[in-house]
């Protein structure tokens, strides 16, 4: 079971794998970099972190 300060973690390095690139390599505006990342891992979120993670959503 994880807790709290772990899927953040998780949340965080997700993030910061997305964005670093887009912004090093493809000149990406980091607000637009950071937006994506975000955007990204909300959709993301659903099907790969909380199955994996045993996350459950708030209003179970």
């Amino acid at each position: 079971m994880h807790n709290e300060k772990d899927i953040f973690i998780y949340a965080i390095v997700f993030i910061v794998a997305i964005t670093v690139p887009l912004i090093a390599l493809f000149n990406v505006n980091s607000f637009i970099a950071i937006a994506i990342a975000l955007v990204g891992y909300r959709l993301l979120r659903p099907h790969f972190f909380e199955p994996r993670f045993c996350i459950k959503h708030v209003s179970e």
